[in-house]
């Protein structure tokens, strides 16, 4: 169910669109997850998390964001977004610089 072929399309389009590539997971997770406990929902759908990122982590991507929005909702409203590894090392490299030379980019957007 989770390390099919077409699961893992799923996974790279949802990566491909910085959503949480668990998303993918939704539709089948739901109907399993009724009659538990809130503890038991939440260890779960964690589990669900872990054999994603294991998943990911085997075809080369890596995290972007750690804490990304499921804005639609659902069975999972936070996961891991995911990047081909030199993607997310290229945006990592984009951010600090951002980060750094934030005034400097401001100064030169004034003039």
């Amino acid at each position: 169910m989770v390390r099919g072929d077409d699961r893992w399309i799923e996974f790279r389009l949802l990566s491909k669109l910085e959503m949480p590539a668990v998303i993918a997971l939704s539709w089948d997770v739901a109907p399993l997850l009724c009659d538990l406990s809130e503890s038991e929902k939440r260890e779960a759908k964690q589990y669900c998390g872990a054999i994603v990122g294991e998943i990911m982590r085997e075809h080369g991507y890596e995290i972007l964001n750690s804490r990304g929005s499921a804005q639609a909702g659902g069975v999972f409203t936070l996961g891991a977004v995911w990047a081909p590894g030199d993607d997310a090392r290229t945006m990592e490299i984009a951010k600090r610089v951002m980060r750094d030379y934030r005034e400097t980019f401001e100064t030169l957007a004034k003039s």
